[in-house]
């Protein structure tokens, strides 16, 4: 499952009469958590449930973080990578310092 997206939805009668819909859904953090609805009939609380979801998605921050549709540089993320390894073993005296 990709982020902001759900998985199968299934409905079970409640005790108290109602229908319950549930899902798993993919938060922006990209952890899938149990989403929930209730209502009257099997249709209504799907509705509510995907309505739920929706709603969810725009909770999710737009800025800062990792998406989907998140470019990455994975040639400058190894650059990193490799110069802090390479100053980290260099003997104190060959390291570069930046000021």
């Amino acid at each position: 499952m990709t982020i902001g997206t759900y998985g199968e939805i299934t409905t079970r009668r409640r005790p108290s009469g109602l229908v319950e819909a549930r899902t798993r859904y993919r938060d922006w953090d990209g952890v899938a958590r149990l989403v929930q609805a209730s209502a009257a009939s099997a249709a209504a609380a799907t509705r509510a449930l995907k309505a739920k979801c929706a709603e969810r998605n725009l909770l999710a921050p737009k800025t800062g973080t990792l998406g989907p549709d998140s470019p990455f540089d994975y040639g400058s993320l190894i650059q990193d990578r490799s110069d802090g390894l390479i100053q980290d073993h260099l003997p104190p005296d060959r390291r570069v310092v930046t000021v």
